[in-house]
């Protein structure tokens, strides 16, 4: 269903999280999608889009907008609907996702600790 309503992003997030499946063509909700391991079908116009799609091992989910038609749209939410397959795929995916973002924190962290260190060190 397509929802109108003016929601909090939070409540936009749970509302795609619980879905079967979501198509979108922005790409927060797409990313709001994958992340929560929805099943997503992005229209997109973007390479940006293309990237988000390949890193979820999930490009042919993906349609350029100059090449949507109604039986190619059609024809992936009869593949996507109800996926179990795809869902699992999805929150492994979304996991490692996480990992690699808190290992990339911690990096980032000890760089900063260490310039602040050398440049105190260095006063």
């Amino acid at each position: 269903s397509i929802i109108e309503d003016d929601l909090s992003p939070e409540q936009l997030k749970g509302i795609i999280a619980n879905s079967d499946f979501h198509i979108g063509e922005r790409y927060h909700s797409l990313v709001a999608a994958l992340s929560s391991g929805t099943p997503a079908i992005g229209i997109g116009w973007n390479p940006k889009y293309k990237d988000l799609f390949s890193q979820y091992d999930i490009p042919e989910y993906l349609l350029e907008i100059d090449s949507l038609t109604n039986d190619n749209l059609t024809s992936l939410c009869n593949k996507i609907a109800h996926n179990q397959f795809i869902r699992a795929k999805l929150k492994n995916k979304a996991n490692d996702i996480k990992k690699q973002i808190s290992i990339n924190s911690n990096i980032f962290s000890g760089l900063i600790k260490n310039a602040i260190s050398t440049k105190k060190n260095n006063s």
